[in-house]
Protein backbone atom coordinates (compact mmCIF):
# COMPACT_ATOMS: atom_id res chain seq x y z
CA UNK A 1 0.00 0.00 0.00
CA UNK A 2 2.65 2.48 0.63
CA UNK A 3 4.33 1.97 -2.66
CA UNK A 4 0.76 2.52 -3.99
CA UNK A 5 0.64 5.81 -2.46
CA UNK A 6 4.03 7.14 -3.21
CA UNK A 7 2.99 6.22 -6.90
CA UNK A 8 -0.13 8.13 -6.57
CA UNK A 9 1.61 11.28 -5.08
CA UNK A 10 4.15 11.62 -7.79
CA UNK A 11 1.88 10.90 -10.81
CA UNK A 12 0.34 13.95 -8.85
CA UNK A 13 3.01 15.94 -8.54
CA UNK A 14 4.21 15.50 -11.85
CA UNK A 15 0.30 16.12 -12.93
CA UNK A 16 -0.36 19.40 -11.01
CA UNK A 17 3.69 20.47 -12.82
CA UNK A 18 2.36 20.61 -16.00
CA UNK A 19 0.90 23.09 -17.90
CA UNK A 20 -2.89 20.87 -17.86
CA UNK A 21 -1.97 21.36 -13.91
CA UNK A 22 -1.69 24.92 -13.67
CA UNK A 23 -5.34 25.32 -12.60
CA UNK A 24 -5.02 22.65 -9.58
CA UNK A 25 -1.65 23.68 -8.76
CA UNK A 26 -2.12 27.55 -8.03
CA UNK A 27 -5.02 26.11 -5.20
CA UNK A 28 -4.50 26.13 -1.44
CA UNK A 29 -4.47 22.79 0.01
CA UNK A 30 -8.20 22.76 0.71
CA UNK A 31 -9.69 23.83 -2.27
CA UNK A 32 -7.04 21.67 -3.72
CA UNK A 33 -8.44 18.30 -2.28
CA UNK A 34 -11.91 19.13 -3.01
CA UNK A 35 -11.03 20.10 -6.59
CA UNK A 36 -9.73 16.62 -6.80
CA UNK A 37 -12.06 14.49 -5.20
CA UNK A 38 -14.75 15.96 -7.71
CA UNK A 39 -12.47 14.76 -10.46
CA UNK A 40 -12.26 10.89 -8.98
CA UNK A 41 -16.25 11.04 -7.92
CA UNK A 42 -18.25 8.59 -9.63
CA UNK A 43 -22.10 8.97 -9.95
CA UNK A 44 -23.17 7.64 -6.73
CA UNK A 45 -26.20 6.03 -8.60
CA UNK A 46 -24.39 3.69 -10.70
CA UNK A 47 -22.81 0.33 -10.14
CA UNK A 48 -19.40 0.87 -9.26
CA UNK A 49 -18.15 -1.90 -11.38
CA UNK A 50 -18.97 -0.23 -15.00
CA UNK A 51 -19.26 3.11 -16.04
CA UNK A 52 -21.87 4.04 -18.58
CA UNK A 53 -21.16 5.75 -21.73
CA UNK A 54 -23.16 8.80 -20.48
CA UNK A 55 -20.86 9.13 -17.26
CA UNK A 56 -17.46 8.51 -19.34
CA UNK A 57 -18.29 11.69 -21.22
CA UNK A 58 -19.49 13.72 -18.19
CA UNK A 59 -15.52 12.72 -16.73
CA UNK A 60 -13.95 13.67 -19.78
CA UNK A 61 -15.60 16.76 -19.50
CA UNK A 62 -14.99 17.49 -15.90
CA UNK A 63 -11.28 16.44 -17.12
CA UNK A 64 -10.91 18.32 -20.16
CA UNK A 65 -12.33 21.57 -18.64
CA UNK A 66 -9.76 21.58 -15.44
CA UNK A 67 -7.03 21.34 -18.01
CA UNK A 68 -8.27 23.87 -20.63
CA UNK A 69 -8.69 20.95 -22.84
CA UNK A 70 -12.43 21.70 -24.21
CA UNK A 71 -12.99 21.19 -27.99
CA UNK A 72 -14.17 25.11 -28.62
CA UNK A 73 -13.51 26.78 -31.87
CA UNK A 74 -10.68 28.72 -30.62
CA UNK A 75 -9.38 25.64 -30.34
CA UNK A 76 -10.19 23.79 -33.34
CA UNK A 77 -8.49 26.33 -35.12
CA UNK A 78 -5.67 25.98 -34.45
CA UNK A 79 -5.87 22.04 -34.29
CA UNK A 80 -7.97 21.32 -37.28
CA UNK A 81 -7.61 24.47 -39.95
CA UNK A 82 -8.90 22.45 -42.47
CA UNK A 83 -11.95 21.92 -40.79
CA UNK A 84 -11.92 25.21 -38.75
CA UNK A 85 -10.83 28.49 -40.49
CA UNK A 86 -12.22 31.20 -37.72
CA UNK A 87 -11.81 30.63 -33.80
CA UNK A 88 -15.40 32.61 -33.75
CA UNK A 89 -18.04 30.78 -31.85
CA UNK A 90 -20.25 29.00 -34.28
CA UNK A 91 -23.50 29.71 -32.57
CA UNK A 92 -23.23 33.82 -31.64
CA UNK A 93 -20.22 34.70 -33.85
CA UNK A 94 -19.34 37.67 -31.90
CA UNK A 95 -16.22 36.31 -30.21
CA UNK A 96 -13.96 33.54 -30.32
CA UNK A 97 -15.40 30.30 -28.55
CA UNK A 98 -13.19 29.81 -25.56
CA UNK A 99 -13.91 27.78 -22.30
CA UNK A 100 -15.33 30.64 -20.90
CA UNK A 101 -17.22 31.67 -23.36
CA UNK A 102 -19.18 28.75 -23.70
CA UNK A 103 -21.03 29.33 -20.34
CA UNK A 104 -21.00 33.40 -21.36
CA UNK A 105 -22.38 33.46 -24.96
CA UNK A 106 -25.43 35.17 -25.45
CA UNK A 107 -27.39 32.17 -27.20
CA UNK A 108 -27.05 30.29 -24.06
CA UNK A 109 -30.72 29.92 -23.15
CA UNK A 110 -30.47 29.48 -19.38
CA UNK A 111 -31.20 32.01 -17.75
CA UNK A 112 -30.56 33.51 -13.84
CA UNK A 113 -33.63 31.91 -12.82
CA UNK A 114 -33.15 28.69 -14.09
CA UNK A 115 -29.21 28.47 -12.60
CA UNK A 116 -29.97 28.95 -9.69
CA UNK A 117 -33.45 26.51 -9.49
CA UNK A 118 -30.84 23.59 -10.90
CA UNK A 119 -28.07 24.76 -8.26
CA UNK A 120 -30.56 23.99 -5.01
CA UNK A 121 -31.83 21.11 -7.01
CA UNK A 122 -28.29 19.62 -7.94
CA UNK A 123 -26.63 20.80 -4.81
CA UNK A 124 -29.21 18.84 -2.56
CA UNK A 125 -28.61 15.63 -4.71
CA UNK A 126 -25.19 15.85 -4.30
CA UNK A 127 -25.38 16.10 -0.35
CA UNK A 128 -25.32 12.97 1.57
CA UNK A 129 -28.86 11.94 2.65
CA UNK A 130 -28.47 13.04 6.12
CA UNK A 131 -27.15 16.63 5.64
CA UNK A 132 -29.85 16.89 2.60
CA UNK A 133 -31.75 18.86 4.46
CA UNK A 134 -29.06 21.61 4.75
CA UNK A 135 -28.93 21.85 1.04
CA UNK A 136 -31.47 24.89 0.23
CA UNK A 137 -29.14 26.95 2.99
CA UNK A 138 -25.80 26.12 0.91
CA UNK A 139 -27.25 27.17 -2.18
CA UNK A 140 -28.82 29.77 -1.08
CA UNK A 141 -26.18 31.94 0.56
CA UNK A 142 -23.79 30.68 -2.75
CA UNK A 143 -25.92 32.03 -5.17
CA UNK A 144 -26.29 35.49 -2.59
CA UNK A 145 -22.09 35.58 -2.79
CA UNK A 146 -22.68 36.19 -6.63
CA UNK A 147 -21.31 32.21 -7.66
CA UNK A 148 -22.12 32.34 -10.68
CA UNK A 149 -21.15 29.27 -13.91
CA UNK A 150 -18.82 33.24 -15.56
CA UNK A 151 -15.26 31.58 -15.44
CA UNK A 152 -15.53 28.57 -14.32
CA UNK A 153 -12.96 25.94 -14.64
CA UNK A 154 -14.52 23.08 -12.96
CA UNK A 155 -12.20 23.91 -9.37
CA UNK A 156 -13.01 25.06 -6.29
CA UNK A 157 -12.01 28.27 -5.97
CA UNK A 158 -10.69 30.69 -3.13
CA UNK A 159 -13.88 33.11 -3.33
CA UNK A 160 -16.29 29.94 -3.94
CA UNK A 161 -14.33 28.10 -0.62
CA UNK A 162 -14.60 31.38 1.46
CA UNK A 163 -18.84 31.87 0.60
CA UNK A 164 -19.24 28.49 1.79
CA UNK A 165 -17.18 28.78 4.47
CA UNK A 166 -19.70 31.95 5.58
CA UNK A 167 -22.34 29.19 5.65
CA UNK A 168 -23.47 28.38 8.70
CA UNK A 169 -24.29 24.29 8.13
CA UNK A 170 -23.41 21.05 10.53
CA UNK A 171 -21.41 19.57 7.50
CA UNK A 172 -17.48 19.65 7.31
CA UNK A 173 -16.44 22.33 5.25
CA UNK A 174 -15.13 19.68 2.36
CA UNK A 175 -18.54 18.22 2.25
CA UNK A 176 -20.59 21.11 1.42
CA UNK A 177 -17.86 22.30 -0.94
CA UNK A 178 -17.36 18.96 -2.81
CA UNK A 179 -21.44 19.42 -2.97
CA UNK A 180 -21.29 22.85 -4.54
CA UNK A 181 -18.47 21.55 -7.05
CA UNK A 182 -20.31 18.62 -8.59
CA UNK A 183 -23.65 20.79 -8.61
CA UNK A 184 -21.82 23.02 -10.76
CA UNK A 185 -20.03 20.64 -13.26
CA UNK A 186 -23.29 18.84 -13.67
CA UNK A 187 -24.87 22.17 -14.58
CA UNK A 188 -22.12 23.00 -16.79
CA UNK A 189 -22.03 19.92 -19.02
CA UNK A 190 -25.73 18.98 -18.62
CA UNK A 191 -27.51 22.44 -19.08
CA UNK A 192 -24.91 24.44 -21.26
CA UNK A 193 -21.81 22.45 -22.20
CA UNK A 194 -24.32 18.97 -24.10
CA UNK A 195 -26.65 21.93 -25.74
CA UNK A 196 -23.59 23.63 -27.13
CA UNK A 197 -22.35 20.02 -28.71
CA UNK A 198 -26.13 19.32 -29.91
CA UNK A 199 -26.49 22.68 -31.57
CA UNK A 200 -22.83 22.74 -32.67
CA UNK A 201 -22.91 19.57 -34.34
CA UNK A 202 -26.19 20.98 -36.49
CA UNK A 203 -24.21 23.64 -37.44
CA UNK A 204 -21.25 21.58 -38.68
CA UNK A 205 -23.14 18.91 -40.43
CA UNK A 206 -24.93 22.19 -42.56
CA UNK A 207 -21.14 22.91 -43.92
CA UNK A 208 -20.63 19.52 -44.72
CA UNK A 209 -18.59 18.54 -42.20
CA UNK A 210 -19.25 14.94 -41.12
CA UNK A 211 -18.02 13.42 -37.43
CA UNK A 212 -15.56 10.89 -39.72
CA UNK A 213 -13.93 13.89 -41.50
CA UNK A 214 -13.01 14.92 -37.80
CA UNK A 215 -11.66 11.84 -37.12
CA UNK A 216 -9.11 11.66 -40.08
CA UNK A 217 -5.63 11.21 -39.19
CA UNK A 218 -2.97 13.69 -40.15
CA UNK A 219 -2.20 11.80 -43.16
CA UNK A 220 -5.50 12.00 -44.85
CA UNK A 221 -6.20 15.78 -43.95
CA UNK A 222 -6.10 18.03 -46.60
CA UNK A 223 -3.42 20.01 -46.49
CA UNK A 224 -3.63 23.57 -45.94
CA UNK A 225 -1.07 26.66 -47.23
Amino acid sequence: WLIKLLSRRAHTNVFLGCSQGAALAVLPQAELSVSIAALKAADPNESALYTSFGNSCFRAFRNKLVMGLLPTAQRFAVWRPDNYISPLCPRCRLADETSDHVFSCPSNDFSPAQFAARLKEEVSAALPARHAIEGTTLSDITLASGISLSGFRGVLTSGMADAIRSVPLMMPFSTAALAVLRALSNIAYHDLWKPRCTVTIEIELRRGLTARQKRLTPEQRPQVA
